[in-house]
């Protein structure tokens, strides 16, 4: 079994552009960011979901390395 979620002393990083709008507040968080992303689901090009996918994973990858040499 996994560690229980946090109560405090960690940082909120909302990634769903959904999650970002239900959740405004993220109790015990130092600190919240929103870096929403769209869903490569949502596309309809099916041909290059995968590709789509492989990118959108690249981004996020460079996206959190650069905001956690920040924090």
């Amino acid at each position: 079994m996994g560690a229980p979620d946090p109560t405090a002393g960690f940082v909120a990083v909302m990634t769903c552009s959904d999650a970002d709008k239900a959740y405004p507040f993220v109790a015990g968080s130092d600190l919240r960011i929103a870096l929403p992303y769209v869903d490569p689901e949502s596309l309809r090009w099916h041909c290059r979901r995968a590709a789509t996918y492989d990118d959108r994973s690249q981004q996020i990858a460079r996206e959190m390395a650069y905001l956690f040499s920040k924090v």
